[in-house]
């Protein structure tokens, strides 16, 4: 980088916590697990709101990373809350996108959402990769998962969701400065 750009960026002050909560209709597991959005319409927008932070960090001049995701869900209340930390990458990849996949039901034990996983099935890896919501925004590098929740209470909606990061070719990691070399 250089140093008419290192003076003209704006510095990214980290870590970053982006929160957000929803609530949704009694017995709806679809949209309880619905962190961003259900296909149809925005739900928990947190796709959405973390991912432009995301960028935010990275148009700063520094390689952002997913550090933490926090969920807390209330099967009673039908309410979400969740937050996310990002940081700058440790790794020197540029993590510029959040996306989540899995499953809601009002099951046992055993059933549905318990096997989805990172290898097979539609919150896998190769599936995420292919959503058209990330093809969007570029051309998917590695994707990693950060994050899986297991909401299994004794009434209501259970729910598996996996939160992964990615990568995406349009935006390369950056030689962000490190504290031992900047000026």
């Amino acid at each position: 980088m250089s140093d008419e750009n290192l003076e003209t960026r704006k510095e990214a002050v980290l870590p970053i916590v982006v929160s957000g909560e929803y609530k949704v209709a009694k017995n709806n597991c679809d949209s309880f697990h619905a962190f961003n959005d259900n296909g149809k319409k925005e739900i928990g927008g947190m796709n959405t709101k973390v991912n432009r932070v995301l960028m935010e960090v990275y148009d700063s001049g520094l390689n952002p990373d997913i550090t933490g995701v926090e969920v807390t869900m209330n099967s009673v209340t039908m309410e979400v809350k969740w937050s996310v930390t990002i940081d700058e990458s440790k790794e020197k990849k540029a993590w510029v996108g959040l996306y989540s996949r899995g499953g809601g039901a009002i099951s046992k034990p055993g059933g549905y959402p318990d096997g989805i996983n990172t290898k097979t099935g539609h919150a896998s890896v190769k599936e995420c990769k292919k959503s058209n919501y990330i093809r969007k925004r570029g051309t998917v590098g590695q994707m990693v998962p950060v994050y899986t929740l297991v909401h299994s209470p004794a009434k209501g909606c259970r729910v598996k969701q996996i939160f992964y990061k990615y990568e995406l070719a349009e935006y390369p990691a950056l030689d962000s400065p490190t504290p031992s070399t900047a000026g």
